[in-house]
């Protein structure tokens, strides 16, 4: 009785078989061994792993802005007041990435841009702050 041991090749083959078999009519096909970029994403389309600008007019985004520099303030009691996110990005992966830039008055009233990074995870939708920083 003789034993099929498969190649690479053939191996390499039926994977990439399997893999245009597997292919939905809404996916980019690229070809093996050949990668295309391919610039064909909407302006509105979320790409995973890609930044986009978000609505700093959304309830949304100015929440999680107040809930960042809330957050800050718990941790180190530096008395900021949230005023504002003015702009900002958001990135999906396993949840959501946020890099927002903010607006807060301290103690003294005076008003300064923050820069802050907030993981909110996909399954949970529980929040991270990241990181918050005077961005001036």
């Amino acid at each position: 009785m003789r034993t099929f041991l498969p190649t690479t090749a053939s191996l390499f083959v039926v994977v990439v078989v399997a893999a245009l078999c597997s292919v939905s009519p809404t996916t980019t096909t690229v070809v093996a061994l050949a990668p295309v970029a391919t610039n064909s994403v909407r302006p509105q389309q979320l790409v995973v792993g890609g930044w986009k600008k978000i609505d700093v007019g959304s309830v949304r985004i100015q929440e999680l802005g107040s809930w960042a520099v809330a957050q800050h303030v718990s941790m180190v009691h530096d008395g900021l007041k949230f005023a504002k996110v003015t702009g900002g990005e958001e990135q999906v992966v396993a949840g959501m990435n946020y890099k927002l830039i903010i607006l807060a008055t301290d103690d003294n009233g005076e008003i300064g841009t923050y820069g802050a990074s907030i993981h909110v995870d996909a399954s949970t939708q529980t929040r991270k702050l990241i990181s918050f920083v005077p961005a001036n």
